[in-house]
């Protein structure tokens, strides 16, 4: 689902570039740019999804990594699967189109040994956010639910680095 803000953006600079041309030989190239940005949008949604189901993945691995450590700890044993188990992340790894999208297009798709995941869940898991939710005792869909909105505006909105790396490959 694309924002409206987006699109209401999209669509204001597609009329003004018209407005700006002059010419009514040019509707079909600012049409095209318009329908380029828009595709844009739809690659940063996806992108971000693919962030946010990621940190699942990220979660997993250091788990299975603690749990074959030489000498694990009791926490390392039986560590608190809650983040993993969070049921957004099931709702995201089934979604058919997002799943189809990612595999026509690799390149949206993030890996777990890429810095900008990674930096995300390290300050995730040092957050209170992160502690108060691993901590508290209700399991539920409305829990889960909330916590991901929250991490994605509180982590993922306001990582700046990200914000720079989008803009970079031309994603914004």
């Amino acid at each position: 689902m694309l924002g409206r803000r987006q699109l209401r953006e999209k669509v204001m600079q597609s009329v003004y570039a018209y407005n700006s041309l002059g010419t009514d030989g040019e509707e079909r190239l600012v049409e095209k740019n318009l329908m380029k940005g828009i595709d844009h949008i739809y690659d940063l949604y996806i992108y971000l999804l693919n962030l946010v189901k990621v940190q699942q993945e990220i979660a997993s691995n250091k788990i299975e990594l603690a749990k074959n450590k030489n000498f694990p700890t009791a926490e390392d044993l039986n560590p608190n699967m809650k983040f993993v188990n969070n049921k957004m992340f099931k709702i995201l790894n089934e979604n058919i189109e997002l799943s189809r999208y990612t595999q026509d297009h690799k390149m949206y798709d993030w890996d777990i040994y890429d810095t900008y995941p990674n930096n995300i869940y390290n300050k995730l898991i040092e957050s209170d956010l992160y502690k108060n939710y691993m901590n508290s005792g209700i399991n539920s869909f409305e829990e889960d639910q909330e916590f991901i909105l929250n991490f994605f505006v509180e982590f993922i909105a306001e990582y700046e680095d990200l914000h720079d790396w989008f803009e970079g490959i031309q994603l914004n």
